[in-house]
């Protein structure tokens, strides 16, 4: 019984993280003048999407409207790499 729910659990996504994900290199090869780490990397992807309302759904749902815009994405993005690039904490 607890496989099954561990399998019907991981079939529910953000649909917002592939999304995240497709945006984040271009825009670090636009913002940053460093290579980042998979720290950064990590950090960046995360922050972005808590800047970003979660969008949950199962993975073979048909999803035709999308309330989150593209445009939404890439600014939650830059400022995740500004957050994390361009004015890291001290104490990293």
């Amino acid at each position: 019984m607890i496989d099954m729910i561990a399998d019907v659990f991981e079939a529910v996504k953000n649909r917002n993280e592939e999304r995240v994900q497709t945006i984040l290199m271009d825009v670090i090869k636009e913002y940053a003048d460093k290579e980042p780490t998979c720290q950064d990397l990590r950090d960046i992807y995360a922050c972005a999407l808590n800047k970003l309302p979660a969008r949950y759904a199962q993975t073979e749902s048909k999803v035709y409207y999308e309330p989150v815009s593209d445009e939404s994405i890439r600014d939650a993005v830059v400022g995740a790499v500004i957050t994390v690039l361009i004015r890291p904490r001290s104490d990293r």
